[in-house]
């Protein structure tokens, strides 16, 4: 009898996957989530559940700005199951909240099996949930382990205590960033597409499991016991062979059980399938146009959901095209909520528009607008031009005003000096931009971390590296690197800024300034560019005109 109570808590504390980066990426994005959310007090949060279609696919700023009601993206990855999935909504939500479930549509045809990431990633970092699961799945996982697990897991245990295996990650971050996050837990990073990705034939996909029916049935009893709203949403999807308005009966399966509950999915299935060129590297990861116009529809029917007015957005269309500007949109372009994106092949979309088709417009009286250098060459062709509506610029004195409680790595190089106001500066800031040597780079902090002073300077290579505890419970310190050198063949790149092993910023041109501010108590990356002769263009708001 004692063997049988030991063995199941001596594999608890054994069985692990240490080594793994992408279940520590998991573990890293969900413990600022939830930190994210328990620092939002409001009694009327909206809460954003499900896997990475809504990690990346929803925009929970936006979406707080349109409702005017706080909104935190507690969605991570699709891979742990909708078990686990509707387990983070429970011990995030509190009464009074709105939980939208953003479930991938394979979810909904779960089987009562862990999943080949769920398992490892409960394994290693929360083995207390193998306790909630049902008896028969616990003793599988207690008494079905294969004696390989037990032998890979004792020597890692073994790297770890003598200092092999601190981390799980290689010498540069590979996976997707955890530390490029938003405020309300929104991904900011950026991954490259990779061409092609695998469909997703959603004409056959199957219906709802018993598995999958019975979660989402018990979820539905315990948020309707504590006063927790509960909506669907349609994850945005990359439309398969037939087109966007291919007959996919998986949408009104889902309807159908939603609407036998007497709740709401919100999602216009002709909608949500979109074009390829809106997606990154797997059919349900939106880039930042794709997630931009999928929230802004979003928006509007979370709006009449709630029965809230709509206010009204600034006359005229947002043109988007490039899904990798680093700086986040201004207040001048998110006054839009009418958004398309353009392209100069027709994608057949209600949500995106060819040069033509604005030419057609514009002579009608349509205004458009946009702030992508992009989109001029491409409106040229139609004979279209574009008037400066609005230019915003900041210093960096102003960042620094900006973020007061901030770590900011910076890195020049070219022996330029930067422009600056040396009284609206924190010596140490006016001291590195004052500095004659081509090569530089420091680590400096503002506010309570203003003790954090590191500078290096010289002709040759420069860096410097510092690490600060984040405020996060079982996370390890944050490092930091800033580093400066000269351009070569091998290495076109003169200046790189990492946070955890994650290059950030990478810049070529001499004499320009690269900026990274983090948030050291969350371990977020809150702001990234250059500067250009000391100064950052923010936004330059272009009102399209006919030649």
């Amino acid at each position: 009898m004692a063997v049988l109570i030991l063995y199941p808590l001596a594999t608890c504390f054994l069985i692990n996957w240490f080594n793994d980066g992408g279940l520590r990426w998991i573990k890293e994005i969900r413990t600022r989530k939830f930190q994210m959310a328990e620092m939002v007090r409001s009694k009327e949060r909206i809460l954003i559940a499900g896997g990475s279609s809504g990690l990346f696919g929803v925009d929970a700023e936006l979406l707080e700005k349109r409702l005017r009601r706080p909104v935190v993206n507690l969605a991570s990855h699709a891979g742990l199951g909708l078990r686990f999935l509707l387990d983070d909504a429970r011990q995030a939500a509190r009464p009074g909240d709105t939980v939208l479930l953003n479930i991938e549509y394979g979810l909904y045809a779960s089987g009562p099996l862990l999943t080949d990431i769920e398992r490892p990633y409960c394994w290693t970092y929360e083995p207390g949930r193998l306790f909630h699961l049902p008896l028969t799945t616990l003793r599988q996982q207690l008494y079905g382990i294969p004696s390989s697990d037990y032998v890979r897991s004792w020597k890692l245990w073994n790297l770890r205590f003598s200092g092999g295996l601190e981390r799980s990650e290689p010498a540069v971050w590979t996976e997707y960033s955890f530390v490029q996050l938003g405020p309300r837990g929104d991904f900011r990073g950026e991954v490259h597409p990779t061409a092609p990705i695998a469909e997703i034939y959603l004409e056959s996909t199957p219906g709802l499991s018993s598995t999958s029916a019975q979660l989402l049935e018990d979820f539905f009893s315990w948020a309707a016991h504590r006063d927790i709203q509960v909506v669907g949403l349609f994850p945005p999807v990359v439309r398969g062979p037939k087109g966007p308005k291919a007959a996919a009966p998986v949408f009104e399966r889902i309807r159908s059980f939603y609407q036998a509950h007497h709740l709401t999915v919100l999602g216009d299935p002709d909608v949500v399938q979109m074009p390829r060129a809106l997606f990154l590297d797997t059919s349900f990861h939106t880039n930042k146009v794709g997630r931009r116009l999928h929230t802004e529809i979003l928006a509007q029917e979370l709006q009449a959901h709630f029965n809230q007015g709509r206010p009204p957005g600034k006359p005229g269309i947002f043109l988007l095209c490039d899904p990798y500007s680093k700086a986040g949109p201004k207040d001048d372009s998110l006054e839009f909520t009418a958004c398309r994106y353009l392209s100069m092949a027709p994608l057949q979309h209600s949500l995106c528009m060819t040069p033509a088709q604005v030419r057609e417009m514009v002579q009608k009286g349509t205004l458009f607008y946009y702030d992508d250098s992009g989109i001029g060459p491409m409106l040229q062709v139609q004979g279209l031009q574009s008037v400066v509506e609005n230019r915003h610029t900041s210093t960096l004195a102003d960042w620094v005003k900006m973020y007061p409680q901030h770590i900011f790595l910076l890195s020049i190089c070219g022996g330029a000096k930067v422009p600056n106001s040396s009284s609206e500066l924190p010596a140490s800031f006016s001291k590195f931009l004052n500095d004659e040597a081509p090569m530089r780079a420091a680590i400096l902090g503002t506010g309570s971390f203003s003790g954090i002073k590191r500078i290096a300077s010289g002709t040759g290579f420069v860096k410097v590296r510092r690490s600060t505890r984040v405020r996060l419970p079982r996370t390890a310190p944050l490092e930091y690197l800033a580093a400066a050198w000269p351009a070569s063949e091998d290495h076109p790149d003169t200046r790189r800024l990492m946070v955890e092993r994650e290059s950030i910023l990478d810049s070529t041109a001499d004499g320009d300034l690269a900026v990274c501010v983090v948030d050291p108590n969350l371990g977020i990356v809150v702001q990234r560019d250059t500067f250009h002769d000391g100064v950052h263009v923010d936004e330059e708001l272009r009102r399209v005109v006919a030649q």
